[in-house]
């Protein structure tokens, strides 16, 4: 599912993952928490997740379209290091297209949310608020992640301005 990314992020991605799942999962079910006053918080964060997914997402939109018309992505044409078997542009595709789905998944996971709190299903509106933890802070990895592409090509950019 992780694709042609780096193998360090492979399992920075997955282990972060996991971890969220289980320790909300365990949080929710060991503590006991009262399903009335943790109800109204849970909606309160949904509706502040979807807000920040989509500025994740306008994030991931806008450093394409830079990316695409500047200098820099010529430079990406070269063979990756890191992944002998493709090109550098290759890998940054693959950045962006699972930063995006993680995206979309995680909006898809609000809303799944939401239904489960009018259903009034416990067990499920927690599984699903574990799952939706971590795709959330998957968010933050994947924007960390393509924020240092991104500062890399600016330093590049400047480099070829002086030239």
């Amino acid at each position: 599912m992780l694709g042609n990314i780096y193998d360090e992020d492979k399992i920075k991605i997955s282990i972060s993952f996991i971890l969220i799942i289980v320790l909300v999962s365990m949080s929710i079910f060991y503590l006991n928490f009262e399903y009335s006053k943790i109800e109204k918080l849970i909606e309160n964060f949904i509706s502040n997740a979807i807000t920040f997914v989509s500025i994740c997402f306008g994030f991931y939109l806008t450093t394409l379209s830079i990316l695409f018309s500047s200098r820099y992505i010529k430079l990406l044409n070269n063979e990756d290091s890191k992944k002998k078997t493709q090109r550098q542009i290759h890998t940054l595709k693959e950045y962006f297209r699972l930063a995006i789905y993680c995206a979309l998944i995680t909006i898809v996971f609000c809303f799944l949310i939401l239904i489960t709190l009018k259903l009034e299903n416990k067990n499920i509106t927690f599984i699903l608020f574990s799952f939706f933890l971590g795709f959330f802070a998957e968010n933050f990895i994947f924007i960390f992640l393509l924020l240092k592409v991104f500062l890399n090509a600016l330093v590049i950019q400047a480099k070829n301005d002086k030239e």
